[in-house]
């Protein structure tokens, strides 16, 4: 039973995620994984910096393979995602905060 004038838990709930960007977050992660990413979310890394534990948001990557004349070519492609909070914005904001592409020659294939 819900209290006169207080919300009911499913409304407090819906709220409360919608404030703490999941939502978006989980968004962005279906998107990623309709273009064919393999998608990871929350994983957790060790900052060098300050050496606290952080949390990356989005982890999406995708490999592909291909060759050029006999020899095979490897591309990876890898996006991290993390919630960006700007001060005096209401708008809910994912950055990419790092791109990394890998493109190397691998075996090559017998003649």
């Amino acid at each position: 039973m819900v209290a006169a004038g207080e919300k009911p838990l499913e409304e407090k709930l819906l709220d409360w995620l919608k404030s703490e960007g999941y939502s978006l977050q989980m968004r962005t992660a279906q998107v990623f994984k309709e273009a064919g990413f393999d998608v990871s979310q929350s994983q957790c890394y060790l900052d060098p910096e300050s050496d606290d534990l952080r949390e990356i948001d989005v982890v999406a990557s995708i490999n592909r393979h291909w060759y050029v004349s006999t020899t095979l070519r490897q591309l990876r492609l890898e996006f991290r995602v993390q919630d960006a909070h700007l001060a005096g914005l209401d708008e809910q904001l994912l950055r990419c905060s790092q791109v990394r592409v890998c493109v190397r020659d691998g075996e090559r294939k017998a003649a």
